[in-house]
């Protein structure tokens, strides 16, 4: 009974903490990707079928966690203008199965100058190491699939995480390595976290000081936190399993978790 009210706790205690907004004029589109999200308090989710509305939501959201651009919007070009103008960055998915190099003229999109793709498969990958990124300056976009924008529910759980837990900068480099790390491997304490890359908590967390207002410690409850959370509303759905479908963490560093983040709770969600 004390995991269950914990965890129903924490699920209220995260509700409309993660912000996310999809830009679409077509219905079908629309109602799929809400129905895929509808059922987490966790994600609030606003749907701009037009640049006013788009406009309107994007200044009144201090902080958006993901932003989902259908490409055959009419406003596509107000998006990428409202996204160039953003001093912090933000993770953009882009629904689309072909990019075209006009496209990306038109929008001042660029290709990652190692990237090797052939622009003419640019949106066909649909395996997560293999998916397609764009540039807008040096903002990086997720290119998905249209056709298959019914798997898209973890990419937009992964990159809503990681914008709450990386409010300063797009994580590269060391912190990359160390974020991707915690994604794949959920260790539970920081020591654990940091002996993953040959480092000492002590540098650990200098090294992470431009990215985050969060230390190494918060970092790693909350990203647990909101694993837990998707877990327990969607244990019975395949793609509601959490960000990876075989997420373990025992009893008692789950019950940690749950304890250390409603007992900071203010600490922790203040920061967009």
């Amino acid at each position: 009974m004390m995991k269950i009210r914990l965890e129903n706790v924490l699920i209220d205690c995260l509700n409309d903490t993660l912000q996310v907004m999809l830009c679409s004029e077509s219905s079908g589109t629309i109602c799929t990707i809400n129905s895929l999200i509808d059922r987490y308090p966790m994600l609030s989710f606003i749907k701009a079928r037009s640049a006013d509305t788009m406009k309107r939501f994007y200044r009144q959201v201090p902080g958006w966690h993901c932003l989902i651009l259908d490409s055959r919007c009419s406003f596509c070009e107000d998006f990428f203008s409202a996204v160039k103008e953003t001093p912090h960055w933000v993770p953009i998915i882009l629904l689309a199965d072909y990019v075209s190099e006009d496209y990306m003229r038109m929008y001042g999109l660029s290709l990652d100058k190692n990237d090797s793709t052939d622009i003419q498969n640019l949106a066909l990958y649909e395996k997560p190491s293999r998916r397609a990124k764009l540039y807008i300056g040096k903002k990086q976009i997720i290119v998905f699939p249209l056709r298959s924008f019914k798997n898209l529910f973890p990419v937009i759980q992964v990159e809503s995480i990681k914008k709450k837990l990386m409010q300063k900068l797009m994580p590269d480099g060391f912190v990359h390595k160390a974020m991707k790390i915690l994604f794949d491997q959920n260790p539970v304490t920081v020591e654990e976290w940091s002996s993953t890359i040959d480092s000492t908590p002590r540098k650990f967390q200098r090294m992470f000081k431009k990215y985050t207002y969060y230390s190494p410690k918060k970092l790693i409850a909350l990203y647990h936190a909101y694993r837990i959370a998707f877990e327990t509303i969607g244990r019975d759905e395949d793609y509601g399993k959490g960000i990876i479908s075989a997420y373990i963490l025992d009893e008692r560093s789950k019950k940690r978790v749950l304890e250390y983040v409603l007992s900071r709770r203010s600490q922790l969600l203040s920061v967009k």
